[in-house]
């Protein structure tokens, strides 16, 4: 399996969801489930392609637009541990763990002091909305595919 191959997955899904008029969430949460129960159905030489293609190009991004909803899409490929320190999201977003790890800390936005944390494995993934407010641990060796959605397109 190439990232070319799962960008057009990514397509796919967005032209025969059965959503109408989903919110971006929502939309986000189906290409999530799309996205890995097709992964996860894949033989082993597959994903040990996608697994080199990702690791080859450190990082891979692409427009698709679908409805008047602008998607960038980004493999990226960690050599070392990253850490990500109480950052607020600027636009809707969903990561999926292609292999290794990647850790959340998703806080309370009225109180900093609560929050949850969240380990996100291979073939796992999660959608935060804009204005989340999170912190991060990239664990080093992992692919992460990054689905991000402008926060100026419809149905914010």
């Amino acid at each position: 399996m190439e990232i070319k191959k799962l960008l057009e997955k990514i397509s796919q899904s967005l032209a025969n969801n059965h959503l109408k008029n989903p919110n971006i969430l929502i939309l986000l949460e189906y290409i999530r489930d799309q996205l890995i129960e097709n992964l996860r159905s894949k033989e082993d030489n597959e994903l040990k392609k996608l697994n080199a293609e990702i690791i080859n190009n450190k990082k891979t991004s692409e427009r698709i637009i679908n409805d008047g909803i602008f998607f960038e899409t980004k493999f990226e490929y960690y050599e070392i541990e990253s850490t990500k320190n109480e950052l607020e999201l600027n636009s809707n977003l969903l990561e999926i763990v292609i292999f290794g790890e990647k850790k959340f800390k998703i806080f309370d936005i009225k109180n900093k002091k609560k929050y949850m944390n969240y380990n996100v494995r291979p073939f796992y993934g999660i959608a935060m909305s804009n204005n989340t407010l999170f912190s991060s641990k990239i664990i080093k060796n992992s692919g992460i595919l990054s689905i991000n959605v402008d926060n100026i397109s419809k149905n914010n």
